[in-house]
């Protein structure tokens, strides 16, 4: 949502643009795709893509085995396809398969109020310091009339950079079914967990 408001912002005017993006440790998704659109709305000539699988902010509640990191065959991968991109001038139609675009479609409007588990607030532990206002990054959490804070679910992207903020342990969440949600998707998502390309 973020990203949207920035790039809606740009008037390419015909320059040639290679989008570099990363995600959790699951799956992608379409937001390339979405990308794109946009880029090309505004003037801009999409000639590769990139999706690399990197750390995320809700790294810190997982089981340690479930967060991939970045081997020297990615690297070589990334240098690679930032040497072919470069001298590519054909624009790109598409970056997702079909089978990406057809889940992201049925998935996208539930999965994160739905099935991503909230982070909750411990107003016994709360000290009202408000650092996790000054962290989120959609403004979802606003100050009460008693001076606590108070997360808006229906903006929260589930990110836990509150959680991670605080020092009071005021903030939790489910790591059981969280840990349980991303090994479910890594196993539906098997051939996703990767660095992936597309150029022209």
């Amino acid at each position: 949502m973020i990203l949207k408001k920035i790039i809606n912002k740009i008037n390419f005017d015909g320059k040639k643009v290679f989008i570099y993006a990363t995600y959790g440790c699951v799956w992608p998704g379409d937001a390339v795709d979405r990308v794109m659109k946009i880029i090309r709305r505004n003037g801009g000539r999409v000639v590769g893509a990139i999706v690399i699988p990197m750390s995320h902010s809700y790294n810190f509640i997982l089981d340690r085995k479930l967060i991939r990191e970045l081997s020297d065959a990615d690297l070589r991968i990334i240098h690679e396809f930032l040497d072919k991109v470069l001298k590519s001038d054909v624009e790109l139609k598409s970056f997702s398969d079909i089978k990406t675009r057809f889940i992201s479609t049925l998935l996208s409007p539930i999965a994160t109020p739905k099935l991503i588990p909230k982070p909750i607030i411990d107003y016994d532990k709360c000290t009202k310091c408000y650092a996790c206002i000054s962290v989120c990054p959609t403004n979802a959490i606003s100050i009460e009339v008693e001076g606590y804070p108070k997360i808006n679910y229906s903006r929260c992207m589930r990110c836990y950079l509150c959680m991670r903020s605080c020092k009071f342990d005021a903030i939790r969440v489910r790591r059981t079914l969280i840990n349980f949600l991303i090994r479910f998707g890594k196993a539906l998502f098997r051939d996703d967990e990767k660095v992936k390309i597309k150029t022209s």
